[in-house]
């Protein structure tokens, strides 16, 4: 029964895979950091799920300058609300602007 509900469990992590692109991770490093606007040292900081050892998936990513990223990373919530940024919906913003991008090439 243990070995059954293990490989339930196995099969629910092997669909969380999380998704590289490159000419995104470029794309997304093209703008403006989200804080202070510098387009200096821009990095797309991962922002979604992750597991041990693994980053988020690269459609999670945000722009943001080497500074503000090593802030995120050193607390997501109190980042959000200092800056009042709603990384779910810049994430998906994002997102949506890639998808209409590739669309329209």
């Amino acid at each position: 029964m243990i070995r059954k509900l293990m490989g339930v469990a196995a099969r629910a992590y092997e669909s969380l895979k999380p998704v590289r692109d490159d000419a995104y991770l470029r794309w997304i490093r093209s703008w403006p950091c989200l804080v202070c606007s510098t387009r200096r040292r821009i990095e797309a900081a991962h922002t979604g799920p992750h597991g041990i050892g693994q980053k988020a998936s690269d459609t999670s990513c945000i722009p943001l300058c080497a500074e503000h990223h090593a802030e995120l990373h050193r607390g997501v919530l109190d980042f959000q609300e200092r800056y009042r940024i709603e990384i779910p919906d810049v994430v998906a913003m994002f997102n949506a602007m890639w998808g209409a991008r590739k669309k329209a090439a």
